[in-house]
């Protein structure tokens, strides 16, 4: 009687340890999520493979404002829809900007965050303003399971207002008459590289 106690409370414990595991490996954000914090509103949406005419990531989830501006909004010259080969010229992504968005988040994230996030891609894409290069809106996207999805929605506040205010794209004379422009990076753990589109 005793022994069969004993087994019930350790057969116990244990399916409670492996709910906290799984608790543990489930992430912050749920899609149709809206989290609302000190200056910010974001939703957690699933992503889709192509939207207003871009490619998108292919991950779990992407975090955004709710104010984003050009959120399911093609790019367009002049009102004719731009193709994404086109996309890529009126930009200037070079090695400055690379640096700057390594140094926001490298300093946005402790390091428990980027242990945690060690073998995790987190991707950002941004809506840059076509007369003043500054970055209008950013979207994160990530695994639901993976150590980013795991960071608080602050710490993402973080990231996006030091981007807008610390990062400026060179726009060339097409780029300036398009309603926005994008640009589009990954984070692996500890670094970034551009990503191939």
């Amino acid at each position: 009687m005793m022994r069969t106690r004993i087994y019930r409370i350790m057969a116990f414990a244990i399916l409670a340890l492996a709910g906290m595991n799984n608790a543990n490996a489930q992430g912050l954000y749920t899609a149709g999520q809206t989290i609302k914090g000190d200056g910010f509103t974001y939703v957690v949406e699933e992503p889709w493979i192509e939207e207003g005419g871009r490619f998108l990531p292919i991950l779990d989830i992407r975090l955004r404002s709710a104010n984003n501006t050009f959120t399911g909004i093609a790019p367009r010259n002049n009102g004719v829809l731009i193709s994404s080969a086109d996309r890529a010229i009126p930009i200037t992504s070079d090695d400055n900007i690379f640096k700057k968005f390594d140094r926001i988040i490298n300093a946005v994230l402790s390091s428990t965050d980027k242990q945690n996030t060690n073998g995790s891609i987190l991707s950002i894409e941004v809506a840059i303003n076509s007369k003043t290069g500054k970055i209008i809106d950013v979207e994160f996207y990530m695994d639901i399971n993976s150590g980013f999805a795991k960071i608080a929605p602050e710490k993402y506040y973080q990231i996006e207002t030091q981007l807008k205010q610390q990062v400026t794209y060179s726009i060339n004379s097409v780029g300036c008459t398009y309603n926005y422009n994008h640009d589009g990076w990954s984070y692996y753990g500890t670094w970034f590289r551009q990503p191939v589109l």
